[in-house]
């Protein structure tokens, strides 16, 4: 009994389970702010990714416009816009001046006439595709060309396989003595002789 006395009070009322909660609290702790950095890299993974994304964009976008004004297209849209409005003017005072007609019931003076100048054309648009629609459409017919050759090249062997089929059983004839017969024989060499000489 005295050895308990003589224990420090702080010491006695010490319960181990008390000090795996106290443990524990402190590994909430640590597992809090591993999350608070985990999702600060997170975040930060994310807005690399956007920027990443962003200046891929941008740089396609660039490239675009440059082909356009190199085929003379408009690349500005504020130009497309101005563009935009003074057609769609030009339409309304065309309507404008064939309705005042039909109102007054007047034929039409030499003001009201439209403007003997062919109509402006738009540019036909820029096709971004062309070059690699054009590859694909070589390639197919490449690949048409090699087949009808395929083709061309396997009867030409069929053929020849034929053709050195009846030359062998020719050659394989014998007479009821046992020898080769002559004409199949002397055929073959005139054959190849003729070949030669082509």
């Amino acid at each position: 009994k005295t050895m308990v006395n003589s224990m420090p009070p702080s010491e006695t009322n010490r319960n181990p389970q008390r000090r795996k909660v106290e443990g524990s609290n402190l590994s909430l702790i640590a597992t809090q702010k591993n999350k608070q950095t985990g999702v600060k890299h997170a975040i930060q993974k994310c807005k690399r990714r956007r920027d990443v994304k962003f200046r891929q964009k941008a740089s396609l976008l660039r490239q675009y416009q440059k082909t356009l004004k190199r085929e003379g297209n408009v690349t500005n849209t504020s130009q497309l816009r101005r563009r935009r409005r003074n057609e769609v003017l030009e339409k309304q005072g065309a309507n404008e001046t064939d309705t005042g007609l039909m109102k007054t019931g007047n034929k039409p003076s030499d003001e009201a006439k439209p403007s003997t100048t062919a109509p402006r054309q738009r540019q036909p648009k820029m096709d971004p595709f062309k070059k690699s629609l054009e590859r694909v459409q070589q390639r197919r017919e490449m690949a048409i060309e090699e087949k009808k050759q395929r083709k061309i090249k396997e009867k030409q062997a069929v053929q020849r396989e034929k053709q050195r089929h009846r030359q062998s059983k020719k050659l394989r004839q014998r007479t009821y003595k046992g020898q080769p017969v002559m004409k199949h024989v002397i055929g073959g060499l005139l054959d190849h002789i003729q070949g030669d000489k082509r």
